[in-house]
């Protein structure tokens, strides 16, 4: 709904010829207060992004983000791991987001008000371009409601687009 020479239009122009391969990247958001110091949180973070990864048919494994991965391989790192839960989130935060490159990872966790725990995190996952943004949308949508135990969001600024043809479908399937 835009003009041929218009500035919208030849991005996305480009964007096709260029960098078809991908879709919007899916943020996968968790809205539990969660203890991520404790392994077995960490396992189950781990559990839902490699659901997202292993379904090949929509995703590229290769290009998962995720804050918490890159915090334990720092932690590989450090001389003396943390032992509590305080312990863990005081490196997070005055270690882990201060150096550089890692620091990016400020935008994707939201600490509680007194700086003690972790309320929200954001992961990513990267789909391909083999099947319509609605299936990509819909589908990032089935994995996170398949885990009962952990509130997870799906989003991207674009679903708000690719939500219209799926309710028109759906408006017109129940008349």
């Amino acid at each position: 709904m835009s003009n041929a020479d218009s500035y919208l239009q030849k991005y996305y122009l480009n964007k096709d010829i260029y960098f078809d391969q991908y879709g919007p990247t899916v943020n996968v958001i968790i809205t539990d207060p969660l203890n991520y110091s404790d392994p077995v949180v960490q396992r189950r973070i781990g559990e839902i992004l490699e659901t997202f990864e292993n379904d090949t048919d929509f995703f590229y494994a290769p290009a998962t983000q995720s804050w918490l991965k890159h915090y334990n391989t720092f932690l590989d790192h450090l001389p003396e791991k943390p032992q509590t839960e305080e312990m863990f989130i005081n490196v997070l935060r005055y270690q882990f987001l201060k150096y550089p490159g890692f620091d990016m990872s400020k935008l994707d966790i939201t600490f509680s008000e007194d700086g003690k725990s972790i309320i929200a995190s954001r992961f990513y996952v990267q789909p391909t371009w083999k099947q319509k943004n609605e299936e990509i949308m819909l589908r990032a949508r089935e994995i996170a409601e398949s885990f009962k135990d952990i509130k997870i969001t799906i989003f991207h600024q674009t679903f708000v687009y690719f939500e219209q043809p799926v309710v028109v479908w759906q408006d017109r399937k129940s008349v």
